[in-house]
């Protein structure tokens, strides 16, 4: 299960040991996604990349490897891995879920949960926790 927040704003049943955050990118205007598996450790690892707009992983994201295009049945147009020199593994995962930003937490088998209107512009952040549930 994935938590937001110690407080508890949401809560998601994770079924695999995978999830991505889709978000608008604020500098190109379009949808772009980041996947992450859960490590055997209860990190998050980003495992992939996801645009609309190949401009976002070639430019943004400045990807060394070469994106292909998606399967048909995914969400977005374009995915590379990242950077294998630099691994991204968190123990923790703070988002700024922001109205401009829209980031949305998609896990199989649950609707999108759009984390952007679980907050207020005060605090726009969110904690991701992994949560085991009997």
């Amino acid at each position: 299960m994935i938590s937001i927040d110690d407080g508890e704003l949401a809560s998601v049943p994770l079924t695999g040991s995978g999830f991505s955050v889709s978000y608008r990118n604020s500098l190109y205007g379009t949808r772009a996604e980041e996947r992450y598996t859960l490590g055997p450790d209860g990190t998050f690892v980003l495992d992939q990349i996801a645009a609309d707009q190949l401009a976002v992983l070639e430019e943004y994201y400045a990807v060394p490897g070469v994106p292909s295009a998606a399967a048909e049945s995914d969400r977005r147009e374009w995915v590379v891995e990242p950077d294998p020199a630099r691994p991204a593994v968190f123990e923790e995962l703070s988002i700024a879920a922001t109205d401009l930003g829209q980031r949305t937490l998609h896990v199989d088998g649950a609707p999108p949960l759009e984390l952007w209107s679980l907050v207020d512009d005060n605090n726009p952040f969110v904690e991701l926790h992994l949560k085991e549930t009997p």
